[in-house]
């Protein structure tokens, strides 16, 4: 019988690319004008790098280019006024700060399965899961991001894996083996590298 080993893996959201392009369609929605446009954008840029620096512990420089990757996103989609793309930025901070908050929970807790002791909050240990995370096909990282959705409470959890077996057109037993399967993989994935790192 194979251990839940996971307790809990944030979905990834929808996520821009913000090429040359789309920057600049975007700078053109913050003004017309490319010199207030390009201050607009630095003083946005600084007040998210300020909202994430006080409201969390990971990179502001990082997550705030990531909220504008999103916002632009947004923006390419709906027409927002631009009186509000400043309150709207900040909700989508406080979004991924929150999506960053789950994420290095589950880093840490699917760390210390693996490893069978206490939580550890050691670099090489994260940047392991996040590795063993990547080199799965992309088919089976979906899949166990869609397995363990914390979008859902433990209750809407069990309905979510069983609408889930019927949109894959298999049993809920069928579900929990091919999870098991993955997990498998993944802590093998782990273990190489945790193994390499250290020798």
């Amino acid at each position: 019988m194979c251990a839940n080993l996971v307790p809990g893996l944030p979905r990834k959201p929808k996520d821009w690319d913000l090429d040359s392009e789309r920057l600049g369609a975007f700078l053109r929605g913050l003004d017309e004008d490319p010199e207030r446009a390009g201050l607009r954008y630095i003083r946005l840029h600084a007040r998210l790098e300020k909202y994430i620096l006080n409201n969390s512990p990971f990179d502001p420089n990082y997550l705030a280019d990531r909220t504008i990757d999103r916002l632009a996103g947004i923006l390419e989609d709906d027409s927002i006024e631009s009186s509000q793309i400043e309150s709207l930025a900040i909700g989508i901070a406080r979004n991924i700060v929150r999506e960053e908050r789950r994420r290095m929970t589950f880093l840490v807790r699917l760390a210390a399965r693996f490893r069978g002791r206490r939580l550890s909050r050691s670099r090489t240990e994260h940047e392991c899961v996040e590795w063993a995370l990547k080199q799965l096909p992309e088919h089976e990282r979906e899949f166990i991001e869609d397995f363990y959705s914390v979008r859902k409470t433990e209750e809407g959890l069990a309905e979510h894996r069983r609408l889930l077996a019927q949109r894959l057109a298999i049993s809920y037993d069928a579900l929990r083996r091919r999870a098991c399967e993955v997990r498998r993989k993944l802590r093998r994935l782990y273990e190489a590298c945790c193994t390499k790192r250290v020798s």
